[in-house]
């Protein structure tokens, strides 16, 4: 017997079947154990098997752990961080999430039991159950560091995958004393809104959590200075005694117009007339290579302090 009657499932499932499917397939329970026992069917997990004909890959590895964890089950934290993509998430470890609170154990595989894990927080994801973004954030803050949760936040609000609104929901439904994991959704909760409150926009209130995290002074929050010339211009972030500027540009925000393109350099050639050095970091830098952001500004700074510490010579 070949794998015909079984090929439609194999096809949506990456090459798997459980044996509870088999009612659901053209397939007797004698065929399907004839198909084991000539190994065109390989075990992977207690109920769960790969055709011989399928390749091993990271999806399957995915789907098989989540078909054997039971009803209700989602690839989960790190696995569904990954899944989800942007930025630099990334792991080959297989996470999974069962609400059924009885332990079972996977080979290659880890099983969370996770009490409170309801329906809405799963949602497909290229054919794999996959635990929401929001939900994968709270998750995330059980098995990785606080600051591992809080720049995933940020950059996945970047990118429009979670919003506040559904982050404070979460937070709410499932707080309780002692729940793993929320403190650190909560905190970077806080330190993301808080940025964003207190800046223009977000990559603006990044860049304060960069200068924080890496121990850099910290500037003034839209400094107005006025050149010789009588203009006066409002810095994204300003170190005045040091005279350096720190501008966040947001892609194509600073090329609307010809005139607002025109009118930038103008603004940036006055600032340099007088003294002033002008750092311009794109928002994607800011929000995605923060070591590149905090390693300019270190130099610049410690360089402008030296230059401000030298004595004036005189003019003959």
């Amino acid at each position: 017997m070949n794998r015909t009657a079984l090929s439609p499932l194999l096809s949506t499932q990456f090459g798997l079947i459980c044996t509870d499917q088999i009612g659901a397939v053209e397939v007797t329970r004698r065929q399907f154990d004839l198909l084991v026992e000539r190994r065109e069917l390989l075990r992977v997990h207690p109920d769960v098997y790969r055709h011989a004909a399928f390749p091993i890959t990271d999806d399957q590895r995915g789907l098989a752990a989540v078909l054997a964890s039971g009803p209700h089950a989602a690839l989960s934290h790190r696995s569904a961080a990954t899944r989800i993509g942007v930025g630099r998430v990334s792991s080959s470890i297989v996470e999974v999430s069962r609400p059924d609170v009885s332990m079972i154990r996977l080979q290659g595989a880890f099983v969370h039991r996770i009490p409170d894990l309801l329906p809405c927080d799963i949602e497909p994801k290229d054919g794999i159950p996959t635990t929401t973004p929001v939900r994968t954030l709270l998750d995330l803050g059980v098995v990785t560091s606080p600051a591992f949760v809080a720049r995933t936040l940020e950059e996945w609000a970047v990118a429009g995958i979670v919003n506040v609104v559904d982050l404070e929901r979460i937070i709410e439904r499932v707080s309780r004393q002692g729940r793993t994991g929320i403190g650190a959704l909560r905190r970077a909760l806080e330190d993301y809104v808080r940025g964003a409150e207190q800046a223009d926009s977000i990559p603006e209130g990044r860049m304060l959590s960069i200068i924080q995290r890496y121990g850099l002074p910290t500037p003034e929050l839209h400094y107005l200075v006025t050149t010789s010339s009588g203009s006066t211009y409002e810095l994204d972030w300003a170190y005045p005694p040091v005279r350096l500027a720190i501008e966040v540009d947001g892609f194509g925000v600073h090329l609307r117009s010809r005139q607002a393109f025109a009118d930038d350099r103008i603004r940036q050639n006055e600032l340099e007339i007088d003294g002033w050095q002008v750092l311009r970091f794109a928002a994607a830098t800011v929000n995605f290579r923060p070591d590149i952001v905090a390693r300019h500004l270190r130099a610049a700074h410690a360089r402008r302090d030296s230059l401000t510490a030298q004595p004036t010579a005189a003019i003959l």
